[in-house]
């Protein structure tokens, strides 16, 4: 699960602002406490390159492969 990949109601933006304040830096601060919504992993992979969806970028080598990908997104459009 990426927990950071969402769409967050706005009324979560007074809790997540506090637990920064508090130095409170991990998500579960207040993902755990939050009514949410799991979207299946199989429904992102009919619609979706899960390898491209949840790339991480933390090496050198992971940017040059994302620009590649930038690159095979513009000849689509």
């Amino acid at each position: 699960m990426e927990p950071l990949a969402a769409i967050y109601q706005q009324s979560l933006l007074t809790k997540i602002k506090a637990e920064i304040l508090n130095d409170n830096l991990k998500i579960k601060s207040f993902y755990n406490n939050s009514s949410k919504k799991v979207i299946s992993e199989e429904l992102l992979k009919r619609n979706f390159d899960l390898e491209k969806l949840f790339f991480n970028l933390n090496y050198p080598k992971d940017l040059a492969k994302a620009l590649t990908y930038l690159k095979e997104v513009d000849k689509i459009e």
